[in-house]
């Protein structure tokens, strides 16, 4: 592979995108939960009424760029056992970039 092309999640088939995150190799990397389907992954943290979603990564992963442009704050953490680098993440300041970039619904 020489060239990534990035794309809108808008542009992205569901089910497609459900088949990659429920992928045992990604979620190993995860903290076990139950798997994605349409009802969760569909801008499930606005509809629930949340300000704020934490993505916990495993600290043995590489800092993600991108992720950090939409927290309010990074931290170590440490939830079942496992030290996790924990990303805050705004889900109106997500909503309003994803709006920016013409990527939200």
């Amino acid at each position: 592979m020489k060239k990534i092309n990035y794309v809108s999640f808008k542009d992205v088939n569901t089910l497609d995108w459900l088949k990659i995150l429920n992928e045992p190799v990604l979620r190993r990397h995860l903290v076990e939960h139950d798997i994605f389907n349409e009802t969760t992954i569909n801008n499930w943290a606005k509809e629930l009424g949340h300000h704020e979603v934490l993505c916990h990564l495993l600290d043995s992963r590489r800092e993600y760029k991108a992720l950090k442009k939409f927290t309010d704050r990074i931290k170590q953490s440490q939830l079942l056992n496992r030290y996790l680098v924990s990303y805050y993440v705004s889900v109106n300041q997500w909503h309003k970039l994803q709006s920016e970039n013409g990527d939200c619904d």
